[in-house]
């Protein structure tokens, strides 16, 4: 049974493509005749069960539950799975939102944070000169004045901090080694408020990088300083200096209170480690390695035993680590995300053992929770803009009556966005005593500040909740189930079904020498399943919550097809007569008709590819071409422009213009010049560069931080050293290996021995001694994804085999298809460059290709993205599961985007299409709708 959904139902679909690992693969459904008309049973949503977008946001008479001196949290049994595997970002309403910021300061240090808040007030890094704070009220949401309030430190601001005991007092930590304690008036605010100087502390410092206030003491601030080659943590209350601590000439990356301010950790930077400090005696408590890279670490506690860092490892990983403070030696749990530029800063919610984390510069937020000592990844939250800075509310802000675990605000360029984190709970009439325990009061000193200097501990005090008026959980009476009676006509039918699951399940099982693999398990956790898909409102979902309270809208029977993924091409020229980079005068018909067109064929999303062009060529498409949602009227989703070019080789160039072909002597500034920089930090998803050309190699960094694209290395000569400089710098996709790039040879395997970089072990080399040494550090399993055109012309089947084999994770399927893909053979341009569409004479018994008028030099090609997956499963003989993942999964994966496309995970937009089992695409639906030739808006 398959399912198809309208706005804000919930659909059903029988086979799910989820695999025991985490990756979605395909799933095989029931066998049965002609696909039958949708039966729909409407049914309505039970009272207290609310569908995704309907939600209301916290209001704001909700009240924190009461405070006591002596409350105790209640024992709840060790969790054994992950309690918040469905947890989801819910944004709130546009009204709730701070918009219309003025420029914020750019140059803030990305490790330490331009947002903070209070119960009272907003505070972020704003530009101008004297080290700008601006200031709004957290309870006057809507359009910022013109007239915005804002402090003047007397230099650039590197951090700034509220005081968790008075919401009104914010410190600033400034580039003249001040800092300064501002009181903020609570009246209206405005460029007129006056804000008074309450503690100006001078730091006998070169400079000074963070602030942190103590969580249980009030007027206990510590200060991260350096000072004549070294760095340290200054403890002050008032103007006095108490004690220096952690002094080392390493370089300190950030620090932390533990919650009960009897501990302070830091991660050091060119000794690698993190370290733990008694607050009261100075004393060294213990040390050990924490992240194997010089780049920013951020360091969090997760109750008082433990402490979580965020960072990145060889080859720009980014890792998340916990460590044991009892046990500093290794992580006690750890976990790789991905390989990125953007700098991750945790926010940690120790009441239910969960992080987050802001992903500096993208759109994600990622979770975790920790179950049994491990790390389980949760899924991503992908918000409409970048992210430059976090901040989380105490959880007494958190509206728990929705079952709201974190409320926090995002900043953005120009807004700052209200956002909390929820969980769907089966029963949310009643309080979650189960996940919602007493939690730390951040508003009240727990000791008196001279105790705690003389030496007495802090102890953090206890709140409850639970919002009065709502029964717990714990003490609700126990669930009746309501099951559903069938007259005796549907109980067969239902019988009927089973007997037919049983015995397809029943010829799997016994279907070895299937050789068409639809029916047999794949190896490792690659395989088809036999399960149902959900999906609501475009996205899929987890049934799991709505067992006993709610049917399907509708229901589908895929009649035995395999449920997949929709295809996703990264690389797409132009199809049915329409280039990207030649029709510029009607780029948004080209757009269109494009994606309806490729979503009729199955490929659900793209990246709208440009050859090698000038730069008003750039300026005039790419405004066109970034991202866009899919639906039947829009067609496939664009994923942002791919630009191929023309930073590339002349000796490389393929089938682009060769005066068009440029070099970047200058660095980021002619990539500014060519493309303009608005145009990739807003349209542009990844581009294909030549690594050994001028200035290439030095800008990668530089592009993928500060324009946040991704960096393919294609249309080169470049040898594996630069090639792997290159990899190390980010770049962590090849352009369709094989062509337009330097030949294999055993001596310098050039770009394409990056397929090595696959491997778990090291690169070696004989020594001056024969004796076999690393050349190369390890590099993770999928460091580098490579694009292939399967349509048997571009690369010879035993090459694209070999690269398989090689490295089968990274393989990524593309067209590379121009404008000719859908039409007969002629004439045509890619780009500026004629083309000639036919058979190909040099190759016996060839398919149709494109070539350059006049010579045998391709120019893209003309097949499909589903042709292509044909043709690399019987090139490589892999399974129908690794196929389609090359077309779907990895390509996801190679942009980021897994959380949401290429696979059927719950979360994920319901972009699916059915297959027979010779891979030939019968249905689609794009994000939950049919897609047909009648419902998809071709000729609009």
């Amino acid at each position: 049974n398959a399912a198809v959904a309208g706005h804000k139902d919930v659909a059903d679909v029988t086979t799910n493509c989820k695999s025991p690992g985490g990756k979605s693969a395909c799933a095989q459904a029931k066998k049965s005749s002609p696909l039958p008309e949708l039966e729909r049973t409407v049914t309505s949503t039970p009272s207290g069960i609310a569908s995704k977008g309907t939600a209301t946001p916290a209001a704001s008479s909700f009240s924190p539950g009461q405070p006591g001196n002596s409350v105790t949290r209640q024992a709840f049994p060790k969790p054994d799975h992950a309690r918040f595997k469905y947890v989801e970002e819910f944004p709130y309403r546009p009204t709730d939102h701070f918009t219309g910021l003025p420029e914020l300061n750019t140059r803030f240090p990305q490790e330490n944070d331009p947002l903070r808040v209070s119960a009272k007030f907003i505070a972020f890094s704003c530009a101008g000169v004297g080290g700008q704070v601006g200031v709004i009220r957290r309870d006057s949401p809507g359009r910022v004045p013109a007239t915005l309030a804002r402090i003047v430190h007397g230099a650039d601001v590197f951090s700034m901090e509220f005081d968790p005991f008075d919401a009104a007092v914010l410190a600033t930590a400034g580039a003249d080694c001040n800092l300064q304690l501002w009181r903020i008036p609570d009246t209206p605010l405005s460029n007129e408020s006056y804000f008074e100087l309450e503690e100006h502390i001078h730091v006998v410092a070169d400079r000074v990088h963070q602030v942190r206030f103590h969580p249980c003491v009030k007027g206990v601030i510590a200060v991260l300083a350096s000072d004549a080659g070294h760095q340290a943590i200054y403890v002050y209350h008032g103007i006095a200096l108490l004690y220096i601590i952690g002094k080392c000439e390493d370089g300190i990356h950030s620090f932390a209170w533990s919650p009960s301010g009897e501990q302070i950790a830091l991660t050091t930077k060119k000794g690698k480690q993190v370290q733990v400090y008694d607050a009261h005696t100075q004393e060294l408590l213990g040390k050990g390695p924490s992240m194997n890279s010089i780049r920013p670490c951020r360091i969090a506690w997760l109750g008082n035993s433990h402490v979580c860092l965020a960072g990145f490892g060889l080859g720009s990983q980014r890792k998340l680590a916990v460590y044991d403070t009892k046990d500093l030696s290794r992580p006690m749990a750890k976990a790789a995300i991905d390989i990125g530029p953007g700098v991750l800063v945790p926010i940690v919610d120790s009441d239910c053992n969960m992080i987050y984390l802001d992903d500096r510069g993208s759109r994600l937020t990622h979770a975790f929770e920790i179950v049994d000592g491990k790390l389980i990844e949760l899924p991503k939250f992908e918000s409409t803009q970048p992210s430059l800075g976090m901040a989380a509310l105490p959880k007494v802000y958190a509206n728990v009556a929705k079952c709201e675990l974190l409320r926090a605000l995002r900043l953005c360029s120009h807004s700052v966005e209200s956002v909390g984190f929820r969980v769907p709970r089966k029963r949310p009439e009643y309080f979650q005593d189960d996940i919602f325990p007493d939690t730390i009061d951040c508003a009240t000193p727990s000791v008196d500040t001279a105790a705690w200097i003389s030496g007495a501990a802090a102890t953090p005090r206890l709140v409850q909740l639970c919002p009065q008026g709502m029964t717990r959980l714990s003490d609700a009476p126990p669930e009746i189930v309501h099951r559903r009676v069938f007259a005796t006509k549907e109980a067969e039918q239902v019988d009927n079904t089973n007997a037919a699951i049983d015995a397809m399940l029943s010829r799997v099982d016994g279907s070895d020498d299937d050789e068409s693999g639809a029916h047999t398990n794949d190896s490792g956790n690659h395989k088809l399943e036999h399960d149902d898909v959900w999906f609501q409102d475009g996205r899929i979902i987890n049934p799991t919550s709505l067992y006993g309270l709610r049917s399907p809208d509708s229901r589908l029977n895929a009649q035995g097809l395999i449920v997949a993924p929709g295809l996703v091409d990264v690389q797409l020229n132009g199809a049915f007569g329409y280039d990207f980079s030649f029709n510029k005068s009607d780029i948004a018909t080209c757009l269109d008709v494009v994606s309806r067109g490729v979503l009729l064929q199955g490929c659900t999303s793209f990246c709208p590819t440009t050859v090698s062009s000038r730069p008003e060529t750039y300026h005039s498409v790419l405004p066109h071409l970034g991202r866009r949602p899919g639906s039947l009227r829009n067609g496939a989703e664009s994923l942002g422009a791919h630009v191929e070019g023309p930073f590339m080789n002349p000796k490389k160039k393929g089938a682009h213009e060769l005066s068009c072909l440029r070099t970047a002597a200058n660095g980021l500034a002619d990539f500014d010049k060519c493309y303009g920089l608005e145009n990739l930090r807003n349209y542009v998803t990844y581009m294909t560069v030549a690594p050994e050309v001028d200035g290439v190699l030095d800008a990668i960094p530089q592009l993928i931080s500060q324009c946040r694209i991704g960096i393919s290395q294609g249309h080169s000569v470049a040898t594996n050293e630069t090639a792997r400089q290159a990899l190390k710098s980010g770049a962590k996709m090849i352009t369709h290996l094989f062509n337009a790039m330097t030949d294999f040879h055993h001596r310098d395997p050039g770009i394409v021995g990056l397929l090595s970089a696959s491997s778990v072990g090291e690169d070696l080399k004989l020594d001056a001694n024969g004796v076999a040494v690393s050349e190369h550090p390890p590099v993770e399993a999928t460091a580098v994804f490579y694009g292939l055109i399967c349509d048997g012309i571009h690369v010879h089947p035993s090459a694209v085999k070999i690269a398989y084999n090689s490295h089968p994770a990274g393989a990524v399927l593309v067209t590379d298809a121009m404008g000719a893909m859908g039409l007969p053979d002629g004439h045509y341009k890619l780009g500026n460059m004629p083309v000639v569409v036919g058979p190909k004479t040099d190759i016996k018994d060839s398919p149709r290709a494109a070539v350059i008028r006049g010579t045998d030099t391709l120019a893209g090609s003309i097949a499909t993205l589903i042709e292509c997956v044909r043709n690399f499963r019987a090139f490589t003989q892999c399974s129908i599961v690794e196929a389609v993942e090359a077309a779907t999964l990895h390509p996801a994966q190679m942009l980021g985007i897994e959380h949401k496309k290429g696979t059927l995970n719950y979360g994920a937009d319901a972009d699916i299409i059915f297959l027979s089992d010779d891979l030939h695409v019968q249905n689609i639906f794009v994000r939950g709708e049919l897609a047909t030739p009648d419902t998809v808006g071709v000729s609009n």
